[in-house]
C-alpha cells in the first residue's frame, strides 16, 4: 500500500512481492517489465527511486497471494493489538495491587533478558521520570512533556507516551523490570525423536571424549534405519547447551577429577607457618639415564623436602626407585642439617605410607594396621604426619617445583647435551653434582613472585626467619632412628636370641643376643637394626619404645672350628657364671624359715550326729539288728566296706587262676 494525499493505492515493489511468496525478485521484474512508466508508480525509498507495480496489474495467481498474505497481516495485527490489551490489563491491575509473589516474577523474567535488553529498559525508566518531573515538578503539559523528552532522549513521542501507560501506577522501584521488552520470539520447536535424542546421549556422553560430528554421523546412520527423525547438527549443539547440565557433560566426557576443578580451592596461607616448622616431600623422575655402577642403569628417583613456609628445598636424595630407604635417608639429612619439623606433608605412596616411616600411625591406609607394629620414623621423633591429596599443588606445594622452571627443566640443562641416553649413561656421582647446583640455583632465583616470598628467594626469605624459628635440633639417638630399619620380632623362648627376616640368605638368617633379652623370651620386641650393616648389631626396644640393649651378632663357625668352639662355650661360661652369682646374691630361705612361713593347719570340726536312720537292702537278720541303731552315716560306711571287701577277693580269685 503506498500512502498519498488521497486514498491509500495498492502498489507493490519487487521486493514486497517477494516476501508475500511470488517468486524472487529478478523473475518478478522480467515478469512485469513490459509495465510502461505511466502504469507504474516511482516513490523514493532509502535514497532510491523504486517502481510500485498497481495491483490491478498483477496476474491473478499474484494477486491471489497478495491478497492471502494482507489477509495473514490483518489477522496476525488483530491478535497482536489483543494481547497487548490484554497484557496492558493485567499489568495495570497488577499495577493497583501486586503482591510479594508478582513482583518477583516481573523481576525472574527481568533477569532472564540480555545485558542489550536491560539497558533499553534502563533508558526507558529514565525517559518516564524525566516525562514525570516535567510534568509535576515544572508544571508543562502532557504534550509538551512527551515533546521535550522525546528529544532529549532520542525516542518517538508515541513511545513514550506507550510508556508512561505501562508504567502508570505502579511502584518507581519496579518501573525497570516493568519496561523491558516482553519479546519472546516466535520460533518453531524443532522435531528430535525422543529415542534418537537418548542414543546420541549415549554416545557422545563417553570418556573416549568422541566429536559431536562423528557422533552426529553415527546417529545420522542410525536414524535412517529406525526412522527417527533428528535436527541438523548446528541444532543439536544448541540442544546440547539447553538440555545437558554442564557439570554432567563434564563429568561422563572427563571424569571427577575435571569436575573436583570446578569447585574453587581452598587459598592456603603458608605464613601461618614459621620456616621448618611444616615440610612436604614427594619423588620424581628425573629424566636422564644414571649409571649405579654394576650394570644399573636407570632413569633415577629423587626424593625431595621442601619447607612450606619459604619453598626452600632442604634435604633430597636419589636413588634407583622411590623406596623407603630413599624417603629414611633423605629424612635423616633433613633432621641432621636443619632441624625436626613438626608437620610431615605426605601423600599415601607406598614409600611413604610404609611402616619403617609412618608405623603406629592408625590412619596410614596402606598395608594392615597391626597393634604391634614398630613405630616410624616420623612418629618417633616426635612429628606429626599429615596425608595429602596425590599430585595436588595446592595441598602440596612441592608439586609445584616438579613443573616448569623446577625439576621438568633439568633434563634441558645444557650439560646432557649428547648425554644421559641409554646408551652414554652419566655417572651417578657426576649426575648428583649436577642436581646439586641445579637445586641451589632454584632455591636462590630472585623476584618470586608468591604471596609468601613477595619478590625475594626461597634463601632469602628462610634465612630471615630461619634465626628467630623456635627449632628442635636432632638428638644422637634420633639420627640414630633414622639412620636405623625397625622389624617387629620374636625373642625366642629357648635361647633368647632374636632372628631378623631382613638381610636373609640361602645360608641361613642373621641371629643376635643380649643377656638382657631373657627377661622377654617368649615376648615381641622392637628391633632396630643398619641395613648396610647387618653384622654391626642391633638395638633390641619393647613395643612401647623402651630401650632393652643392644644385641651384638651370633656368628656361625666352622664344625671342626675349635677356635669358635672355644669362644662360645667361654661365653656360656660367663653367662653362667653371672647367672649364679646373681641368684647367690639373693638370700636362700632356710628349713627354720620354712617351716615358720608354714601355717600348721587345725583339724576340722566334725559335723553333728545325724537323726534320720534306714535299713539297708540284702543285709543279714543278724546284722540288721546291729544296723537298726546305726545312723545313715553309718550304714554308709559299712556298706562301702563290704563293697571294697568284695573287691578285693575278686582280685584274689584271679591271682590263682
Amino acid at each position: 500500500m503506498i500512502k498519498g494525499p488521497g486514498r491509500p493505492i495498492r502498489a507493490y515493489s519487487a521486493a514486497q512481492l517477494e516476501e508475500m511468496g511470488c517468486g524472487k525478485d529478478t523473475t518478478i521484474r522480467r515478469r512485469y517489465a513490459h509495465i510502461s512508466d505511466d502504469q507504474a508508480i516511482k516513490r523514493t525509498v532509502n535514497n532510491k527511486e523504486t517502481r510500485f507495480i498497481p495491483f490491478r496489474l498483477l496476474t491473478a495467481e499474484n494477486q491471489a497471494k497478495v491478497n492471502a498474505h494482507e489477509q495473514q497481516q490483518r489477522a496476525a495485527a488483530i491478535y497482536k493489538e489483543f494481547q497487548e490489551q490484554d497484557r496492558e490489563a493485567r499489568l495495570a491491575a497488577a499495577e493497583l495491587e501486586m503482591s510479594l509473589e508478582d513482583r518477583e516474577e516481573i523481576w525472574r523474567a527481568f533477569g532472564s533478558k540480555s545485558q542489550k535488553q536491560k539497558d533499553k529498559a534502563l533508558a526507558r525508566f529514565h525517559a518516564v521520570n524525566a516525562f514525570k518531573a516535567r510534568c509535576y515538578e515544572y508544571g508543562m503539559s502532557e504534550g509538551e512533556a512527551v515533546e521535550e523528552t522525546a528529544k532529549e532522549y532520542g525516542f518517538h513521542p508515541q513511545s513514550i507516551r506507550n510508556w508512561v501507560r505501562k508504567a502508570e501506577g505502579g511502584v518507581q522501584a519496579d518501573r525497570v523490570a516493568v519496561l523491558v521488552n516482553q519479546a519472546r520470539g516466535n520460533r518453531e520447536k524443532v522435531e528430535f525423536t525422543p529415542e534418537a535424542w537418548v542414543s546420541f546421549k549415549k554416545d557422545w556422553l563417553r570418556r573416549g571424549r568422541p566429536s559431536i560430528a562423528s557422533c552426529y554421523r553415527r546417529l545420522q546412520a542410525v536414524a535412517r534405519v529406525n526412522g527417527w527423525t533428528i535436527p541438523i547438527k548446528r541444532t543439536l549443539e544448541n540442544w546440547i547447551k539447553r538440555e545437558l547440565d554442564p557439570m554432567v557433560i563434564k563429568y561422563r566426557r572427563e571424569g571427577m577429577e575435571a569436575v573436583e576443578k570446578c569447585f574453587p580451592a581452598m587459598k592456603r596461607n603458608k605464613e601461618i607457618f614459621n620456616v621448618l616448622e611444616a615440610v612436604n616431600g614427594d619423588g620424581f623422575e628425573l629424566g636422564v639415564w644414571a649409571d649405579f655402577g654394576n650394570g644399573v642403569i636407570v632413569k633415577p628417583i629423587v626424593w625431595s623436602w621442601q619447607d612450606i613456609r619459604s619453598s626452600k628445598i632442604l634435604a633430597w636424595r636419589i636413588d634407583v626407585s622411590e623406596n623407603r630407604e630413599l624417603l629414611r635417608l633423605a629424612t635423616l639429612d633433613l633432621i641432621t642439617d636443619w632441624g625436626i619439623p613438626k608437620y610431615f606433608y605426605l601423600d599415601n605412596t607406598r614409600a611413604a605410607a610404609s611402616k619403617q616411616i609412618s608405623g603406629g600411625l592408625p590412619n596410614r591406609y596402606r598395608f594392615k594396621v597391626k597393634d604391634d607394629d614398630p613405630l616410624g620414623i616420623i612418629p618417633m621423633i616426635g612429628s606429626e604426619l599429615k596425608y595429602v591429596l596425590p599430585a595436588s599443588g595446592r595441598s602440596k606445594p612441592i608439586e609445584r617445583v616438579h613443573g616448569i622452571g623446577g625439576y621438568s627443566d633439568f633434563i634441558s640443562l645444557p650439560v646432557f647435551v649428547g648425554r644421559g641416553t641409554k646408551g652414554r649413561p652419566i655417572p651417578i656421582d657426576e649426575l648428583e653434582e649436577v642436581f646439586r647446583s641445579f637445586v641451589n640455583e632454584i632455591n636462590a632465583r630472585p623476584d618470586r613472585q608468591g604471596e609468601a616470598v613477595k619478590g625475594k628467594s626461597f634463601d632469602q626469605v628462610f634465612n630471615e626467619l630461619y634465626p628467630e624459628a623456635i627449632i628442635t635440633k636432632a638428638t644422637e639417638k634420633q639420627r640414630k632412628y633414622c639412620m636405623c630399619v625397625a622389624e617387629v620380632v620374636m625373642v625366642s623362648n629357648a635361647d633368647a636370641s632374636v632372628t631378623l627376616k631382613a638381610g636373609k640368605a640361602s645360608f641361613g638368617e642373621n641371629r643376635y643376643w643380649h643377656e638382657a633379652l631373657t627377661k622377654y623370651m617368649g615376648q615381641k620386641v622392637t628391633a632396630r637394626f643398619d641395613p648396610a650393616d647387618m653384622h654391626g648389631g642391633i638395638y633390641v626396644e619393647t613395643l612401647a619404645g623402651e630401650e632393652i640393649c643392644f644385641a651384638e651378632a651370633t656368628h656361625t663357625g666352622g664344625f671342626k672350628d675349635a677356635a669358635a668352639g672355644r669362644e662360645v662355650a667361654r661365653a656360656k661360661g660367663h653367662f653362667k657364671k653371672a647367672v649364679k652369682a646373681k641368684a647367690e646374691a639373693e638370700e636362700r630361705l632356710t628349713a627354720a624359715e620354712a617351716r615358720a612361713q608354714t601355717p600348721l593347719v587345725p583339724e576340722p570340726e566334725k559335723p553333728p550326729v545325724g537323726k534320720v536312720t534306714r535299713l539297708l537292702p540284702n543285709v543279714n537278720p543278724g546284722r540288721k539288728a546291729a544296723l537298726s541303731n546305726c545312723t545313715e552315716t553309718d550304714q554308709d560306711m559299712d556298706r562301702f566296706a563290704r563293697a571294697v571287701g568284695k573287691l578285693v577277693e575278686q582280685d584274689r580269685r584271679k591271682v590263682r587262676i
